[in-house]
């Protein structure tokens, strides 16, 4: 691993060992494409319906807003008094992405999420139209609210996450599949984005991302798959001025390199400059 970082990475910043930048990229596209057949689905399945991807932009309330505004201080605070490792770094970022997709995740008292506010309404709109719809979550106690609220509202739905049983989740993935009445499937990405298939939705609703464009697009794949009969909109709800424009940043960026290294997608000037514009902090 270190080899390959000197081969492929730039450094810089600070004492010289932050990464600011590639190079040697064509050898590294030439060594995957000399052993690797790549073929797409695109070039596969020829006879699917369109897929529409959109990111829409929700915004926190005052109450919301404060809580995540003292999260951050929190952190940043910390990160003044440690050594700071990856893993920590990344359990931090976590805090924040947790504070944008509902605060009693962190919090007993404050009960705030501008998405779930928002979710319930796209599923409302969804249903309304006779469509089936996947939620999509990092966090099960994210979900957990969600069906709280989908329960209050008397809408059909099942849950798939990291505590159900595999036997149980082909049982609510058959109820979804096959219940007309059964309307809306939760699921984090984790546990449901790959190796499932749920096309009876054509709507994905993303409440927070991974972290990899790769990741990504399988867990959206659920319902765009061989069976498929409707056009497919996959909706990523993105909290403003906040962790998550970052994250959709750094998952675009990824999405940039791994097109050029893998599938020889030529850069482009303005690509390069969002590449580094990523890596600049």
């Amino acid at each position: 691993y270190s080899k390959f970082k000197q081969q492929y990475c730039e450094y810089g910043g600070f004492r010289g060992v932050q990464i600011i930048g590639y190079k040697n990229l064509d050898m590294l596209h030439k060594h995957i494409s000399d052993v690797s057949i790549r073929r797409k689905k695109e070039d596969v399945l020829l006879d699917l319906p369109p897929r529409t991807l959109k990111t829409e932009y929700v915004e926190m309330n005052e109450r919301q807003s404060k809580f995540y505004t003292e999260i951050k201080q929190g952190i940043i605070d910390e990160i003044d008094k440690v050594t700071m490792s990856p893993q920590y770094a990344m359990s931090l970022a976590a805090r924040l992405r947790q504070a944008t997709a509902w605060t009693g995740i962190l919090s007993s008292t404050i009960n705030e999420s501008a998405k779930l506010d928002r979710t319930v309404e796209l599923i409302d709109d969804i249903l309304s139209q006779g469509d089936k719809v996947i939620v999509f979550s990092t966090f099960k106690v994210t979900l957990q609210e969600l069906q709280r609220r989908l329960n209050k509202e008397k809408i059909n739905h099942v849950l798939c996450d990291g505590d159900v049983k595999d036997n149980i989740i082909e049982e609510r993935k058959q109820e979804f599949q096959t219940n007309p009445d059964c309307k809306v499937f939760l699921g984090t990405w984790q546990k449901m984005g790959t190796g499932h298939t749920l096309t009876a939705a054509n709507y994905v609703i993303f409440i927070d991302t991974p972290y990899t464009d790769a990741l990504f697009k399988q867990s959206a794949d659920r319902a765009y798959r061989i069976g498929t009969t409707k056009n497919v909109t996959v909706i990523t709800l993105v909290t403003k001025n906040t962790v998550d424009e970052r994250v959709l940043d750094i998952v675009e960026g990824k999405s940039v390199l791994s097109n050029f290294v893998v599938d020889g997608v030529i850069l482009g000037s303005q690509q390069y400059e969002f590449i580094n514009f990523l890596l600049k902090d």
